[in-house]
């Protein structure tokens, strides 16, 4: 997953243009909601949940998503030093769990 957004490293100018261009930030978001409901399904099926009745996976796909933007935010930052792969890694470690919770979900 996170050689998908880190391999190759962003560019921090493209990113950095992105980010603080009103119009360009709304298309990135729309690319990043497209990108929810494939890695809802990928979650899914490597947790065993199902996607049209169980929240779990279109909740995490969603989770990494914002995780992922607030990630490029981060990275952006005057003085952070560290690559993207590393801030992306440490994002997502803040909110994906490593199992789907047990008991019964909305469905």
């Amino acid at each position: 997953m996170i050689e998908l957004y880190t391999d190759p490293e962003p560019d921090k100018a493209g990113l950095r243009m992105i980010m603080s261009t009103p119009e360009l930030e709304g298309e990135a978001l729309k690319a990043f909601t497209v990108a929810e409901g494939p890695l809802a399904e990928a979650i899914a099926a490597r947790t065993g949940t199902d996607p049209g009745h169980d929240l779990f996976p279109a909740v995490t796909a969603a989770t990494v998503a914002g995780a992922v933007r607030v990630a490029g935010r981060h990275w952006l930052e005057h003085g952070t030093t560290g690559s993207f792969a590393a801030i992306l890694r440490g994002a997502l470690s803040c909110v994906v769990p490593a199992a789907p919770p047990e008991g019964p979900q909305d469905r």
